[in-house]
């Protein structure tokens, strides 16, 4: 029987390579990239240990700041689906 990769090492895949990535194409260490994308300079470090939680939002959130950053010389990685931040509904408040 052959089982797909869980959905959440998918995602984390999907992120690593997109780190990896836009650091080797623009440099700066990934501490720098980490913030500008995830506001945390820590999570690709958490992220690549492989101890970081995420949503789904969130990593929703990443790829569109990702993507908005993306140097246009470099090719979007094949198998990653592109979103823009613009796409992401945002948050409804809960009342009390």
């Amino acid at each position: 029987m052959n089982f797909a990769m869980p959905l959440e090492q998918l995602l984390r895949d999907n992120l690593l390579t997109l780190f990896v990535n836009y650091q080797g194409s623009v440099g700066g260490s990934f501490k720098t990239v980490s913030a500008k994308v995830s506001g945390d300079s820590g999570f690709y470090d958490k992220l690549a240990k492989g101890i970081a939680l995420f949503s789904v939002r969130r990593y929703d959130v990443v790829v569109a700041n990702f993507s908005s950053l993306w140097p246009a010389e470099l090719a979007w990685p094949d198998g990653i689906e592109r979103t823009e931040l613009s796409q992401i509904q945002p948050r409804s408040r809960r009342k009390i």
